[in-house]
């Protein structure tokens, strides 16, 4: 799902969680996670391959307040 301010709202709204992805493009969405404390989030790395290429992916997930 992409994330959208509006699709956002809802779900805290409903007081539902869900994993939201942030980039780059969204610069007021993006700035809320830069104060998260990352050192202290474990990361997630997740290897596979597909069309013939190998691909590393990694993860942190971190609530954000609200």
């Amino acid at each position: 799902m992409h994330t959208q301010a509006d699709t956002a709202a809802t779900i805290r709204a409903g007081v539902a969680r869900y994993v939201l992805t942030v980039k780059a493009d969204d610069k007021h969405l993006c700035a809320q996670p830069k104060d998260l404390p990352w050192k202290y989030v474990p990361a997630r790395t997740m290897r596979g391959t597909g069309h013939g290429r190998r691909e590393t992916r990694t993860t942190k997930t971190a609530d954000v307040p609200a």
